[in-house]
């Protein structure tokens, strides 16, 4: 899996490298506004339930704009008591912070880790 992912990006043109990277400097100007004055933003970790077995972690999709834009990023494993995919594996709830805000980040994983271990 890693070298297709690899050989994909040999593929992308320079030119398409160039406006990526400008995409990502749009997309970083705009991320105060996207927080507003919330310290954190919740999204899902991935589009679905953990994949079955261990050849691969899931599908990336919702964490690969926040670890362009190099804001840390975090998941907290849910419960299977308060939620659970439909062949019952675990989902992921996906705590993201401003860049540099690590530590942020961690903190209020851990508090959401806390609170949803009451359940």
């Amino acid at each position: 899996m890693l070298r297709s992912t690899i050989d994909d990006g040999r593929a992308v043109s320079a030119p398409h490298y160039v406006e990526a990277l400008d995409v990502g400097r749009q997309c970083l100007a705009a991320l105060d506004d996207l927080f507003g004055s919330a310290d954190i933003v919740l999204t899902p970790s991935a589009p679905g339930e953990a994949p079955h077995g261990l050849d691969a972690t899931g599908d990336p999709q919702f964490n690969r704009a926040w670890h362009f834009l190099g804001g840390p990023q975090i998941n907290v494993p849910v419960p299977h008591a308060v939620a659970h995919g439909e062949s019952g594996l675990p989902l992921g709830l996906q705590v993201v912070a401003r860049p540099g805000h690590d530590a942020r980040a961690l903190a209020a994983a851990a508090w959401i880790e806390s609170q949803l271990a009451a359940y």
